[in-house]
């Protein structure tokens, strides 16, 4: 188990600011699970509104494009079978 020291805290969630947790751990040669519950504790892993904007999905919208909606379900479909399309194709020899 690692004593944790106000100095040792401090270098934690300085490095883990910009820094994976496991490489923070490795940098400071302390167990992985000092270091994230060092950061869980001081709340830098807690849900902010900074956080929430950043990860935002955009809104679903209705695309323009004919061609990349869903087929409809009970609609035909005039386009050629592919295997139509094959014979209409010059052969290379």
């Amino acid at each position: 188990m690692t004593t944790t020291t106000p100095p040792l805290r401090a270098q934690v969630l300085a490095l883990r600011r910009t820094q994976s947790a496991r490489a923070v751990a490795q940098a400071l040669n302390i167990p992985l699970g000092t270091v994230k519950a060092i950061s869980s504790r001081a709340g830098i892993t807690r849900d902010n509104a900074k956080m929430r904007a950043f990860f935002r999905l955009p809104e679903i919208v209705a695309s323009a494009c004919a061609a990349l909606q869903p087929p409809v379900a009970g609609a035909t479909n005039r386009a050629a079978p592919v295997g139509a399309l094959l014979y209409e194709l010059p052969i290379r020899q």
